[in-house]
C-alpha cells in the first residue's frame, strides 16, 4: 500500500511539473521555440559586465587620498573604475564634484545595467548626506546623474530612453526605486534650470 501511495504522488508531482514547463501557444502572446532564443539573447547582450569584487563608497577602499578629494590634482577620471569613481564623488566637491559627476553621467550612458546594478548594490548607505543631509548615496549619485543631463547635455532624448527601457524590464524592486528617482531628480533639474 505504500509503494501504491508513493507512485500516485510521483505521477502527481510530475503532472504538475510538467505543466509548469509546457510550451505556450503561439496566440496567448508569449514567445516559444526560436523566438524566445532570440529574444533572450537580445536581453543578455544589452547587459554589461559586473564582475566587481566589493561594492564601497568609501575613497580609502580604492586609495583615493585627501589631497586628491582636495582637488589638489585633478585626477583622471576616466581611468577609475566605477566603485572608484562613485566614491570620489561622494566625497569630494567643487570642481572634482562636477568633473566626477560627468564621468559618472557618461558611465551611465554607455552601461546604464552596470551603474544601476552597483547603484542597487550600495544599497541605503550615506555618504555627505547631501544638501539635506540626509540623503542616501544613492539619492546623491541620481541627483548627479539625472543634473548632468539636464545642465550639461540639454535634456536628452538618450536618458529619457534609458529610462523607459530600464523600466520595462526592472517594473519593481531596488532598480526600479533607483529608475523612479533618477526621473523624479530630472524633473526638479528641469525646473531649477527654468
Amino acid at each position: 500500500m505504500k509503494n501504491v501511495a508513493a507512485i500516485f504522488l510521483a505521477i502527481v508531482m510530475c503532472i504538475g511539473v510538467s505543466g509548469c514547463v509546457s510550451p505556450a501557444g503561439s496566440d496567448d502572446g508569449s514567445l516559444v521555440g526560436e523566438d524566445m532564443i532570440g529574444a533572450v539573447a537580445i536581453i543578455r547582450a544589452d547587459f554589461e559586465d559586473i564582475s566587481w569584487g566589493v561594492v564601497s563608497i568609501d575613497p580609502k577602499d580604492y586609495g583615493i587620498t585627501d589631497d586628491q578629494l582636495r582637488c589638489v590634482s585633478m585626477p583622471d577620471f576616466s581611468e577609475y573604475i566605477l566603485g572608484e569613481l562613485i566614491a570620489y564623488y561622494l566625497y569630494t566637491d567643487g570642481a572634482g564634484s562636477e568633473g566626477s559627476a560627468e564621468v559618472l553621467y557618461e558611465r551611465f550612458m554607455e552601461a546604464p545595467n552596470t551603474v544601476l546594478t552597483y547603484m542597487a548594490l550600495i544599497g541605503d548607505q550615506k555618504a555627505r548626506g547631501g544638501s539635506s543631509g540626509n540623503d542616501t548615496a544613492v539619492d546623491e549619485l541620481c541627483r548627479a546623474i539625472a543634473s548632468a543631463d539636464v545642465a550639461w547635455h540639454d535634456v536628452t532624448d538618450e536618458f529619457s530612453e534609458i529610462l523607459a527601457k530600464y523600466q520595462s524590464i526592472y517594473p519593481d524592486g531596488r532598480i526600479a526605486g533607483i529608475l523612479s528617482r533618477l526621473e523624479k531628480e530630472r524633473e526638479a533639474a528641469i525646473e531649477r534650470n527654468r
